[in-house]
């Protein structure tokens, strides 16, 4: 990696400091505890297990414009990282920083990087040091969805059985939804009794749409234990339903039915962590809100080894690459899909977690396989087309050399018609006289 001082965003951010206040230059000071929050912060984000490449500074800004939210949780672990705190996913960081350094570093020169750098982090309030509590914001930490034995990563499956038993159907039904196909709660409840109805014969129900949140184009699924799930949702309680109803709907105190609200499910879910001992009190985070399951579904899809540009197109990422992915065969992106699967299924998974790794890798070999297929088949039409393309100007270049060649012998012949032959010289008459007398 290079200088982190030679990186545009580096720069970028120096010069926002600028020209947003009332200096002419950046303090060699200030510079300075830029650069080693920013050298630290790198640590932290390339410490993270099964990253593919080195993370640099234009690469976070990368991100940040693509997922807001990740940055935000991000720098929440990072604060509790830099204080020796264990952080499910990440390398331990050897020495422990004062809490105030680590705040510092994360809330105040991290965050101010990405500021400085046109990131808008929206109504997202820095914590008041004083008041923090670390109980506060690691519940996610102490609540992990994966764990690990030794490099294998699995599902913590008997945790979420335990927090779904607390839950009505209607309600697990909501967070299977949600923890397969990466989406906000506000889009999922946007979706019909129909919509479900209408893919009654595919084995995943497929999904595309906008997030409102955004306006980004994603094309996603429910896993097939989701898919099943919802189905007999709308058996059990929603058979009546017409196809233009909402999915999910809720009571209200006067016992009127209406459309869900994240509201509402947040509230339902922060009920359920309750049940089975987790702390909320004095803000306590809820491990189990529902932003954080997009969370999840990308940490699922990482663990995955899935391609960046098909993470996007789940889930709906601004990108440079999101059109090309999204303009994917249904068939190669439920492919990619598939291999993520069996780390956001929480009940329909029997198998062993060593079938798992060995599913795992099928499904890796079957996207290459579904890759180099589509990739034979588009050369086999472009060398068709350059084919057929290369006959018909073969056949030009001939019929033009036919036309040019009966032009030429054309233009010949008339050239040797008006050509006169010279008259005869008078030494010519005599020797032509005097050669017919010698043969008399």
């Amino acid at each position: 990696m290079e200088e982190i001082t030679e990186y545009e965003s580096f720069k970028t951010a120096l010069r926002n400091i600028v020209k947003n206040s009332n200096r002419t230059r950046v303090s060699a000071h200030t510079q300075y505890n830029y650069r080693a929050a920013l050298k630290l912060y790198l640590q932290f984000v390339n410490s993270e297990e099964g990253l593919s490449k080195q993370i640099n500074p234009d690469d976070l800004i990368l991100e940040a414009q693509q997922d807001i939210e990740e940055v935000k949780d991000k720098i929440r672990l990072f604060f509790l990282w830099l204080q020796g705190e264990p952080v499910p996913g990440y390398k331990s960081r050897r020495r422990k920083m004062r809490k105030t350094s680590a705040f510092t570093r994360a809330y105040a020169q991290i965050r101010g990087f990405y500021t400085n750098n046109n990131i808008v982090f929206g109504k997202w309030k820095t914590p008041n040091v004083a008041d923090m509590k670390k109980e506060a914001i690691e519940n996610d930490v102490t609540v992990p969805f994966f764990k690990r034995e030794g490099r294998k990563i699995f599902l913590n499956r008997g945790m979420l059985k335990q927090f779904l038993a607390n839950l009505k159907l209607r309600d697990q039904t909501v967070f299977l939804c949600m923890l397969s196909s990466s989406q906000d709660s506000i889009d999922l409840f946007r979706l019909t009794v129909g919509d479900v109805r209408k893919q009654r014969n595919r084995e995943r129900f497929y999904w595309e749409g906008q997030r409102s949140k955004t306006g980004v184009r994603f094309k996603t699924f429910f896993s097939l234990e989701a898919t099943d799930i919802v189905r007999r949702y709308i058996r059990q309680e929603r058979s009546d339903a017409k196809n233009d109803e909402p999915l999910f709907l809720t009571s209200t105190y006067s016992g009127e039915q209406r459309k869900m609200k994240s509201d509402n499910i947040s509230a339902v879910f922060r009920d359920g962590a309750r049940k089975i001992g987790v702390e909320l009190e004095d803000g306590y985070q809820n491990p189990f809100r529902p932003k954080r399951l997009r969370h999840v579904f990308r940490s699922a899809c990482s663990h995955a080894f899935i391609e960046r540009g098909y993470i996007n197109a789940f889930m709906g990422h601004r990108s440079s690459i999101s059109q090309e992915y999204l303009e994917k065969p249904l068939m190669i992106l439920e492919l990619e899909y598939s291999k993520a699967e069996h780390f956001l299924t929480v009940y329909g998974a029997q198998e062993t977690e060593s079938l798992e790794e060995m599913r795992t890798e099928i499904n890796q070999w079957k996207g290459k396989y579904a890759d180099l297929k589509v990739k034979v088949e588009d050369l086999e039409l472009t060398l068709g087309a350059l084919s057929n393309k290369f006959e018909q100007r073969v056949k030009e270049i001939q019929q033009k050399f036919n036309e040019r060649l009966d032009d030429f012998f054309a233009e010949y012949e008339n050239m040797t018609n008006e050509v006169a032959l010279p008259e005869p010289t008078r030494e010519e008459i005599l020797r032509a006289k005097e050669k017919l007398s010698r043969k008399e």
